[in-house]
Formats: C-alpha cells, structure tokens, sequence
C-alpha cells in the first residue's frame, strides 16, 4: 500500500457507477442465471450491451447490436486481480453485473456536459460522453439517457434516464 498523497477538504460529489438519488431505478432482467461479465471483463460506471446469449455483458458493441442495454452499476463485487492493485472498478470475467435501464447514477464524462444534453456511449469500451440530441460522434451511439449536472471534462457528472 503506498503512502497517503492527497487530502482532500470536502468530500467527494460520488463514484462512477454509484447511484446519484433516490429515484425510482430498474434492472434489466438477466433470466435464470443473470448477466456475467464477457472475457474482457467490465468497468463499472459505462454503458454495456448483453451478447445474443442473453448472459455475457460487454462494453464493446456487438454485431447487429443497437444501443446499450444498460448502465453498469457499482456493486462493489469487483474483485483485484491486478498485482499490487489497491482499488479497482472492474469485474473480472465471469462475475455478475447489474445493468440498468433506468435511475440516476454518477459516471465520468470526456466532455463534460451541460443539464439536459443526451449522453452517447462509446461503441468500443462503454464510456460517456454529453452533447445536444442527433449529433454525430464517431465511435459513439446516442443513448436514451440525459446528463442531469453541468460539469466539464472528466469530471463526474450525474446522468439519468429520466428527462430533465
């Protein structure tokens, strides 16, 4: 474990993949065995989409897939299997992953983004980012999400399925 490098005098807005209110919030239903992490594993706090097997969960967007099926939230079940890791925000393959479609949750944005913009989910790793509705991103897709708090790039903003 390494030494103490920062102090911070106040806490934290949040995490990634934390849930931002009390708002009414819904699961995506998994079946019998629910969703598990693909091969890759999967970052909490980023959009993901369920493989034609209805149970591997990946953040890179399948062949004939449309929008993700959901957000990844932070259950705190990640395991470190990096050596000498202190924290991580990755399941390892196999694991099982809540997705939901609906709530408000903390998550991370390239761009930033203002109140009411559309939040997009990069087809490749599941990442956000926050622009106005119908613009064009390369390697991102328009999701059904909304950015409900102004912040600039790469810090937490809060998004939500709800419109705001």
């Amino acid at each position: 474990m390494s030494l103490q490098k920062q102090v911070n005098s106040n806490w934290a807005l949040g995490v990634e993949g934390d849930f931002a209110s009390a708002n009414p919030r819904q699961s995506a239903l998994g079946g019998a065995y629910g969703f598990r992490a693909g091969k890759d594993g999967i970052m909490a706090g980023r959009f993901a989409w369920v493989d034609s097997d209805n149970v591997t969960v990946t953040q890179a967007q399948p062949l004939n897939a449309k929008k993700p099926n959901g957000f990844v939230h932070r259950d705190m079940n990640a395991m470190m299997i990096g050596y000498m890791d202190e924290a991580t925000m990755q399941y390892a393959s196999g694991l099982p992953i809540d997705l939901f479609t609906q709530g408000d949750f903390y998550a991370r944005s390239s761009n930033g983004g203002k109140r009411g913009q559309k939040v997009y989910a990069s087809t490749k790793d599941g990442t956000i980012l926050c622009d106005a509705t119908g613009v064009a991103h390369d390697g991102f897709i328009e999701t059904d999400w909304y950015c409900a708090l102004t912040a600039n790039a790469g810090e937490l903003v809060i998004i939500s399925s709800y419109p705001v």
